[in-house]
């Protein structure tokens, strides 16, 4: 559990390079010495020099950022550089957006009014780390730029923060791997399925689901309870395949109101895709037949998952999938 903590902890970093969408509006003009596909990229390239944002004269700026799910946003910064002017930088205004577009504002970033004796500029704003509150845990901020020197661009922007929801579970896990005895099939469920529900960046994914793996694999050898998807030969496009899932208890408490659910590629179907339990005795097991109908295109693998109540407790496992013919072949 204190791996996972650590693991997790470390996806809550926010990057901005791949957890930022950034859109910048207004009559601006972008310089570089290579050609950019997206020319918002270079507020996070750590690039200084031969390139920047420049704005029209007297004409205003606004920059959205969007995270992929609530951030804290501890420190934020904007590296200009170019041909200084009497007028300086502006004051930039920090808007949250909420639902409904609707806004708030929630920061400004000071004016320089005086030459700083080098470049970059850095115009800095810092968020006191009020982790009571969840009106710091943003989804969208805009930042609005009243107007900028013609010949002084933003060459980057740099941002410092994480993903709260995150870091509450990851604060979990490492709360919970603190006291061994402590750690029951309820509380590794709950924290494997809010890791599971987590909106992240794509390139997180993959390093998410192999914790949700772990995790359930850990819930399961607690409780001693498990789902099992077995098809009876390979998938194929062109046809129905049968399938039986099976669920098992084993252990000494009842498993009940437990829903297992199948998580189809698109286009693919299943009857049925949900199968609900509403008691599931000690010791017992029972088996489901199921019809799959794959289709085509698809690269996302077949996968689903289990949750009910277990001794007083939450219970979360995913379901392990294979065919009849690879158990027979297995040691």
């Amino acid at each position: 559990m204190a791996q996972v903590g650590q693991q997790v902890a470390a996806m809550a970093r926010l990057d901005p390079a791949v957890d930022v969408l950034c859109e910048i509006e207004g009559p601006v003009r972008y310089l570089s010495n290579e050609p950019m596909q997206r020319p918002q990229q270079l507020l996070f390239d750590k690039l200084l020099t031969g390139q920047g944002i420049f704005a029209d004269p007297d004409q205003p700026v606004t920059i959205t950022l969007q995270f992929p799910a609530g951030h804290r946003i501890q420190c934020i910064q904007l590296l200009y550089a170019g041909l200084w002017a009497d007028t300086g930088v502006p004051e930039v205004i920090l808007t949250a957006i909420g639902k409904d577009i609707e806004t708030t504002e929630v920061g400004r970033l000071p004016a320089i009014t005086q030459q700083p004796a080098r470049e970059p500029f850095v115009q800095q704003l810092n968020f006191p780390d009020d982790t009571e509150t969840a009106q710091q845990e943003w989804r969208e901020l805009a930042l609005h730029i009243p107007q900028l020197p013609p010949d002084l661009g933003l060459v980057e922007m740099r941002l410092i923060g994480y993903d709260a929801g995150l870091r509450r579970i990851a604060n979990a896990a490492n709360a919970v791997s603190q006291k061994p005895e402590a750690i029951t099939p309820g509380i590794v469920s709950q924290i494997a399925a809010g890791l599971r529900a987590r909106r992240i960046s794509s390139e997180a994914v993959a390093l998410r689901d192999e914790l949700v793996e772990r995790l359930s694999a850990l819930t399961s050898e607690l409780a001693g309870v498990r789902a099992e998807l077995v098809m009876q030969e390979q998938l194929a496009p062109d046809r129905p395949v049968s399938a039986r899932l099976g669920i098992y208890n084993d252990s000494p408490y009842s498993l009940d109101q437990a829903v297992a659910r199948l998580r189809l590629p698109p286009e693919w179907r299943a009857a049925p895709a949900r199968v609900i339990i509403e008691h599931l005795g000690a010791g017992k097991s029972v088996s489901v037949p199921i019809t799959i109908y794959p289709a085509l295109g698809s690269n996302r693998e077949l996968s689903g998952y289990l949750y009910g109540a277990f001794n007083g407790e939450p219970l979360f496992v995913l379901m392990t999938v294979a065919t009849a013919k690879a158990q027979e072949k297995a040691p």
